[in-house]
């Protein structure tokens, strides 16, 4: 490794090379070619069609591949792992000669990978690297964290505690009795377990139990419509739970879904409304019952039906006493309808899920993470990551997005969960607690790795990553002046032996004898494993949306994929939102807080108590006294694929971080 390690290209002269070319689109069953501008700036190539830019790239890990050349047309290929990205045509073969000249200077490697020495010489020399940077980097006052290599791993052994029991366990459905069985014992009080963890990874939401709630195998196994609670399926309440898919009572017929239990806690908690008002100077009873689930287990439905049945009673009330009965029920649909099941301010099945998906990414390769060098490594990384929280634009909403090997760390320090707040308070502006989301869809991953990659380099002067950010992305920032020649300094990826060995490359699995993923006997699918397998590595630097990183064939990861589980089937690609990564190209009811929106008489007063039933009742104004606490800090853990009210999409959760 050089001295120059995660260094770009040198750009300190670079301008834009332009080039008129055909470039091949296939529509239909036809093959098109048309007439475009390209143009290269550094390992950013763009395609114009006039002023629009209809296709953009970073060309680091591209080759090219000459055609067979017809008259006055020479074709070539720009490939990227084996595949084809684009098909270009020149008029002449010099015209095809001086544009891969230009692609060659910018390539991670030219012509073929190389190596100086075995893999894991070079993934070695890349912690030794960063290791030997610190005392470069003093002046800049990175903040410590004093995490010590030992709770590191401490941390992974952990992991792969967890790791190795999946690989036992035979089915999904006995995974996600094991989930309920260690969310509710935690519930009861047992400390140090999987749930625990996972709870303790949202520090925002590091808080007490809802008093009015159950753990969740006692919530969602029996069925919430009223006067029914027939027991339920358990593979059936799986994918209601996790895949946020509905299925029908078997007992009473009502549709269920994950908003309905939320449904059910607000009949309970508010079964009536009952108030002594005045009306034209004469004294009224006021008795409403709540209507009970509809049939549908929808809050948009129940919701309907509620204003209809409250509509009467507007007549009967003063506009006054009618407010106060509109904001009682929408404090209780508020309370009810923006929180989990669960009895944590988080869904924690979920939550166990979705790190889960973590865990089968870091664990394959747990050897190459229990490495010191490596830990030492990933912690000053991690220090750095910090560093630039404070140091991003407060302009800008889109989050910082780590990589493998600072999520290990953070996920570490977030276990110690009073060093971790001191440490946030300390180091932070306006010293905030630094929550943890792996919730965050695809999406905005790309556009927070994007940024992080661009903020890191120009903070610390080197690539963040070997692993190109999307210049769609930062082009359609309005924080910056979108220059080509600054994105070609700050967007581009280390070459050859300066990059981060591991990151976005494939290897034989044969070559990887310290990480052996694969066995063939203990795989769960009757699929023919390849004999030449590619695997992609999580090591220092590896995006945490890299999905490719996921072992299609190994036990966890072919369980979770017979779960359907969506961001298992494409093992490959960058899923969940994150596909085609860096190119450029290619709940049904509205929490507002005003629930329910009706007119009343215009004279009057109300005074006296709410009749409700339950913890978390109680109404707002003033009417009586307030019931106990309850709901949790709501807002549900939606994940990825999102969906219905309160608890969303359980499982599917973004990329998995």
């Amino acid at each position: 490794m050089s001295k120059g390690m995660f260094q770009p290209p040198n750009t300190s002269d670079i301008g834009s090379y332009f080039a008129d070319l055909d470039v091949r689109q296939r529509k239909l069953f036809k093959t098109l070619w048309h007439k475009r501008q390209v143009v290269l700036t550094g390992q950013t190539l763009e395609i114009l069609d006039g002023n629009t830019l209809v296709f953009a790239c970073n060309i680091a890990y591209c080759t090219t591949r000459i055609l067979r050349p017809k008259k006055n047309h020479f074709p070539f290929e720009l490939r990227e792992h084996g595949k084809t990205k684009i098909t270009f045509g020149a008029l002449t073969e010099s015209s095809q000669d001086q544009f891969i000249q230009q692609l060659d200077k910018f390539l991670i490697w030219r012509g073929q990978q190389p190596q100086n020495g075995d893999i894991w010489s070079n993934l070695m020399a890349v912690a030794e690297a960063i290791n030997n940077k610190k005392a470069d980097e003093l002046t800049l006052n990175i903040p410590r964290s004093k995490l010590s290599v030992q709770q590191v791993q401490e941390h992974l052994i952990s992991m792969k505690s967890v790791y190795d029991l999946v690989a036992t366990i035979p089915n999904i459905e006995a995974l996600y009795t094991t989930f309920l069985n260690w969310e509710r014992d935690y519930f009861n009080g047992v400390q140090g377990n999987f749930a625990h963890t996972v709870h303790l990874l949202h520090p925002s939401k590091y808080t007490g139990m809802a008093r009015d709630k159950l753990a969740l195998v006692d919530t969602l196994m029996q069925c919430p419509h009223t006067g029914c609670g027939a027991k339920l399926p358990l593979f059936s309440v799986y994918e209601m739970h996790i895949l946020n898919k509905e299925f029908d009572c078997a007992a009473c017929g009502g549709t269920i879904r994950y908003e309905a239990y939320s449904i059910a806690r607000f009949v309970k908690a508010a079964p009536s409304y009952k108030a002594k008002c005045t009306l034209k100077k004469e004294p009224i009873d006021i008795a409403f019952t709540t209507p009970p689930m509809p049939k549908d287990g929808k809050w948009t439905t129940m919701l309907s039906i509620l204003k209809e049945k409250m509509l009467p009673e507007a007549a009967k009330l003063s506009r006054n006493g009618f407010t106060l009965m509109k904001s009682f029920y929408s404090t209780h649909v508020g309370r009810q309808k923006t929180g989990n099941e669960g009895a944590f301010a988080l869904d924690l099945v979920q939550g166990m899920f979705r790190q889960l998906d973590f865990i089968n990414k870091m664990c394959p390769h747990f050897e190459y993470w229990m490495h010191p060098t490596v830990i030492e490594a990933a912690i000053y990384r991690y220090e750095k990551f910090i560093y630039l929280m404070s140091r991003k634009d407060r302009r800008d909403y889109d989050p910082l997005v780590p990589t493998s090997d600072i999520d290990l760390v953070w996920h570490t320090h977030q276990v110690y969960h009073e060093d971790y707040k001191a440490f946030c308070l300390n180091n932070t502006a306006n010293r905030r607690l630094i929550d943890h989301d792996d919730t965050i869809p695809g999406g905005n991953l790309a556009r927070g790795y994007t940024k992080t990659f661009v903020l890191w380099s120009k903070i610390f002067h080197e690539a963040y990553s070997s692993f190109p950010p999307s210049y769609e992305i930062w082009t359609k920032s309005s924080l910056n002046n979108n220059t080509r020649e600054e994105w070609a300094k700050y967007g581009s990826v280390p070459q050859e032996n300066n990059r981060y060995y591991g990151v976005n490359e494939s290897f034989d699995i044969n070559a990887i004898p310290y990480a052996t993923v694969i066995a063939q006997g203990s795989t769960k699918t009757s699929e023919k494993i390849p004999e030449a397998l590619p695997v992609y590595l999580t090591v220092i630097g590896t995006p945490v949306m890299d999905g490719r990183v996921r072992q299609p064939y190994t036990p966890q990861n072919t369980l979770m994929y017979s779960g359907g589980l969506p961001y298992y089937y494409m093992p490959y690609i960058y899923v969940g939102g994150c596909g085609g990564f860096g190119y450029f190209g290619s709940t049904d009811v509205s929490d507002t807080g005003n629930y329910l929106s009706m007119t009343a008489n215009t004279s009057g007063g109300c005074a006296g108590g709410c009749g409700s039933g339950g913890c978390a009742s109680g109404c707002a104004s003033g009417c009586g006294d307030s019931g106990g606490d309850g709901g949790g800090d709501g807002g549900g853990d939606g994940g990825g694929g999102g969906g219905g009210c309160g608890g969303g999409c359980g499982g599917c959760g973004g990329c998995g971080g």
